[in-house]
């Protein structure tokens, strides 16, 4: 269950990238790993909504 950043994709070796391409369409198409849960939130989503929340507790408390 892991993620491919696409934006990382230049850095990777031309194999390398084509093989996580294809895993990452493989596992979407037959809802493998993290894509047979529907509600998988991407990691960088993921720590954005937890830091609005952290700053939005901070500004609540009257300490932001």
């Amino acid at each position: 269950m892991a993620w491919w950043y696409r934006q990382y994709a230049r850095d990777q070796h031309p194999a390398a990238r084509e093989h996580y391409e294809d895993a990452e369409k493989a596992a979407s198409k037959k809802k493998l790993g993290l894509w047979a849960d529907k509600s998988a939130i991407a990691p960088g989503d993921f720590r954005r909504a937890a830091a609005a929340e952290r700053k939005a507790a901070r500004v609540s408390a009257g300490r932001d």
